[in-house]
């Protein structure tokens, strides 16, 4: 998500987002991407792990 996503969200729907939670959004997608991230290479490992056996 980034600073277009958050302007188009508000020009369709009409509100008017302030710094702060749009600092919010941003800090919870990285948050989000962080934690997928996390689990995919957990995934990863898992399954390199399942094939060195």
């Amino acid at each position: 998500m980034g600073y277009g996503d958050i302007e188009t969200f508000s020009r369709v729907t009409g509100e008017i987002m302030m710094r702060e939670e749009i600092g919010l959004l941003l800090a919870m997608d990285d948050a989000y991407l962080a934690a997928v991230n996390e689990e995919h290479d957990q995934a990863r490992k898992r399954s390199e792990a399942k094939k060195g056996k």
